[in-house]
């Protein structure tokens, strides 16, 4: 999965509001973690709710 740029915008579940809201994509953080003698990446992206202008973060490994 490529990740997006920022500007992009996704529908997703905000977090504050509690309602599927249009998200505006901000930046991503990349962390690798180490889980049963394997080496995962975690990505964490963040968007902010064009509904309530709070910033949710979505974590995918």
């Amino acid at each position: 999965m490529s990740q997006p740029a920022e500007g992009d915008e996704f529908s997703h579940h905000c977090f504050h509001c509690d309602q599927k809201s249009t998200q505006h994509y901000l930046y991503s953080e990349k962390e690798q973690v180490e889980f049963e003698g394997d080496t995962v990446e975690i990505i964490d992206s963040f968007y902010l709710c064009l509904l309530c202008g709070q910033v949710n973060k979505i974590e995918d490994i």
